[in-house]
């Protein structure tokens, strides 16, 4: 297999890139949440959906089989996505918002046109929001030094763990609060509880092959006209179809689902005892491609 562009998650600045593509994914939905019910476009909705699944997995097996050293601590597990993954995601999303105003100021108004600073932060907001970095990011503030979307922490040396830890990380669906409004706009509803590990969207490897990942069906959301639309069939956690209620009912029903115990996510811990090391096929990768760096870098030495 050609590795060329694979990370290697044992160099700091490829975890960065990871977090990088993980934290693109979770604001994404602010960069486009006008779009989808405009133009009633599901397939697009239900893609983005699966790509901040797929991101979230990643960054769930990356500090379960990960601790992050530097001269003065070593940060593995829940400590690791608390201080270094949530801070960085937080950082972002208000330097994003902080370039919005700043653009608008010099009259550069973008796509729509219409779309206020203000109107912008309150959608940021919407994908944040009960989400792992949600507390980080109200209180952020931007110096006027670090107005970039760098890293500006400590620097870490990445070490693959023998043993993988557990974390407790309750938002593998894909989903962010936002999704609500977008899915009642399109005649969906969500599903209230649905168990990870029986759609294959937990953290076991094997879960899927890659004719799977690769799908144009990510049946998250299904509409009426897609096979399995009655049944409310769907192979990603969440989403099904409202079968007919109107907006309004749906509304109501969005609203108590996310306040009864966070839209009754599942709790997932990381991996079982079998398992090497969690995530999906772009995990395995990864781990296999950190090994070999990693005996290739002993190798060198011993020479």
């Amino acid at each position: 297999m050609n590795r060329a562009h694979v990370l290697d998650v044992l160099q700091w600045d490829d975890v960065l890139s990871l977090l990088y593509l993980s934290n693109y994914f979770e604001i994404y939905s602010g960069l486009v949440h006008w779009y989808y019910p405009k133009v009633q476009d599901i397939r697009g909705f239900e893609a983005s959906v699966k790509n901040r699944m797929r991101a979230r997995q990643l960054v769930l097996w990356f500090f379960q089989n990960h601790a992050l050293t530097s001269p003065t601590a070593t940060l593995k597990g829940s400590e690791a996505l608390d201080k270094i993954y949530v801070p960085f995601l937080a950082h972002q999303a208000k330097v994003l918002v902080l370039y919005k105003r700043k653009a608008w100021k010099a009259g550069l108004r973008g796509d729509p046109e219409n779309l206020t600073p203000k109107t912008f932060s309150g959608d940021i907001e919407l994908c944040l929001k009960e989400g792992p970095a949600w507390v980080a990011y109200q209180s952020t503030t931007i110096e006027s030094s670090r107005r970039s979307f760098s890293w500006y922490g400590t620097q870490y040396q990445s070490e693959r763990l023998e043993v993988p830890v557990k974390i407790s990380f309750p938002f593998l669906d894909g989903l962010v609060y936002g999704d609500r409004e977008i899915i009642c706009e399109l005649g969906l509803q969500l599903r209230p509880s649905v168990d990870l590990t029986e759609t294959g969207a937990g953290t076991n490897p094997d879960s899927e092959t890659e004719d799977q990942m690769d799908s144009d069906d990510h049946g998250a959301i299904v509409s009426e006209e897609q096979p399995g639309a009655e049944s409310g069939a769907s192979d990603l956690p969440g989403i099904r179809t409202s079968q007919g209620k109107d907006k309004g009912e749906l509304a109501q029903a969005q609203g108590e689902s996310h306040r009864n115990d966070n839209r009754k996510r599942i709790r997932v811990d990381s991996t079982s005892e079998d398992e090497e090391g969690g995530g999906d096929v772009l995990a395995q990768v990864l781990t296999e491609a950190a090994v070999a760096n990693d005996n290739e870098r002993k190798s060198k030495k011993r020479r």
